[in-house]
């Protein structure tokens, strides 16, 4: 039997108030002049770990969409490029992860992430873009966190809902990875990209939260 296992990995750190390693984690990873992506229900704790970057956080974005429209993706990897960051930190669930994949995968710049739901995304290379109903994902592993810091903590404040939504995501993966690729192509920067709709099986599945065809990369 031939092979090759070639995963790529993250540094992890988990644990009870974690999150005020973070400004350390950042250090580690040369972070002198950091963006920081953080969703509107995570401002209380976004606002906090600003403090203790304090001056190293040269710009902060707040405005995080579900499955990550390209148009966003576009602005924010602007503003990257002209506040001259050369890390990206992310606090919130799939969207905020989401969008500094966008980013990275533009500009080439690290990740440190810092889930607050079970979405996942944090420990992939996959990255997904919406643009006219359409969603494109793919994979580069520029795009996979250097660093993740999980906080058990920062769930606590997840509804109720939220939070049962986000704890089933997990164990649907594994089902989801039947999906039938429908295309493949490859961006300009090598990355590989998968269109998909969830056909496997000869019906279109639907997303009840949105509508939405539901798409997945494995």
């Amino acid at each position: 039997m031939d092979f090759v296992y070639d995963v790529p990995a993250s540094r992890v750190v988990f644990g009870i108030g974690r999150i005020r390693q973070v400004p350390d984690e950042v250090d580690r990873l040369g972070g002198e002049r950091v963006l920081l992506i953080a969703g509107g229900r995570q401002n209380k704790h976004a606002d906090e770990l600003a403090a203790a970057l304090g001056p190293r956080v040269v710009d902060r974005i707040g405005e995080v969409v579900v499955h990550v429209p390209a148009t966003l993706a576009v602005a924010a990897s602007e503003r990257t490029e002209q506040s001259g960051a050369d890390l990206l930190v992310c606090l919130g669930g799939g969207s905020s992860i989401g969008l500094a994949k966008a980013v990275a995968l533009r500009t080439r710049l690290s990740i440190l992430a810092i889930p607050t739901t079970y979405a996942g995304s944090e420990m992939t290379p996959i990255w997904g873009l919406t643009d006219g109903g359409r969603k494109t994902t793919g994979r580069d592993r520029t795009v996979l966190p250097a660093t993740v810091v999980y906080d058990p903590a920062l769930t606590m404040s997840l509804p109720t809902d939220i939070s049962a939504a986000s704890g089933m995501n997990a164990p649907t993966v594994p089902w989801l990875c039947r999906i039938r690729f429908d295309s493949r192509s490859h961006g300009a920067n090598g990355s590989t990209i998968v269109v998909a709709t969830a056909s496997s099986v000869g019906t279109r599945f639907v997303a009840p939260w949105n509508r939405a065809p539901l798409f997945a990369c494995c």
